[in-house]
């Protein structure tokens, strides 16, 4: 896979990880006030997402997390954070890289932000594997005239002047 000179797709993905990092750091210094809480869906099929096992038994593909009143020992790194919840009862601890984070709200104010789309994803994911040959310029600025193209796959010019109303002429 070559590494691409505008990786867009990265950028926003990391512009998005930040507000999520910035929301559970607020979560840690000044708790849910206002009624602000995180809804985090993760995806619990990453191999790097550590949950118990009866967790990942029940909810084998992705899951919601709820930081609100009941949580605690919550601890933001770099690539992770950590949280201690309760499922039925028991007292859990869960490691969540931020690279599985699918999404995260904050419905108190009406906001969320979809961070992964295991569908786009995996079809990112196929298409970076494909080696691409480079584009060579030479072979695609031949013969422009080429009118074996059907004119309605290559569109048609429009002139605006035809539409365009001339105050002269009213």
């Amino acid at each position: 896979m070559s590494e691409q000179p505008f990786p867009y797709y990265q950028w926003v993905n990391q512009a998005l990880i930040s507000v999520l990092k910035n929301a559970l750091k607020q979560m840690l210094k000044i708790g849910p006030v206002n009624n602000h809480h995180l809804y985090i869906t993760i995806d619990t099929t990453d191999e790097d997402v550590e949950i118990p096992s009866f967790l990942r038994l029940k909810y084998p593909e992705e899951i919601t997390l709820v930081l609100q009143h009941q949580f605690e020992n919550l601890v933001i790194e770099e690539a992770e954070f950590q949280v201690s919840l309760s499922f039925e009862g028991k007292r859990s601890n869960l490691i969540v890289p931020f690279k599985a984070v699918l999404s995260f709200a904050d419905p108190s104010i009406n906001f969320g932000l979809q961070l992964k789309d295991k569908t786009l994803n995996d079809q990112i994911s196929t298409l970076d594997e494909v080696e691409s040959d480079p584009v060579n310029l030479d072979e695609i600025s031949g013969d422009h005239n080429d009118t074996s193209l059907d004119k309605k796959s290559m569109g048609e010019v429009i002139a605006l002047d035809t539409f365009r109303h001339n105050k002269t002429d009213v």
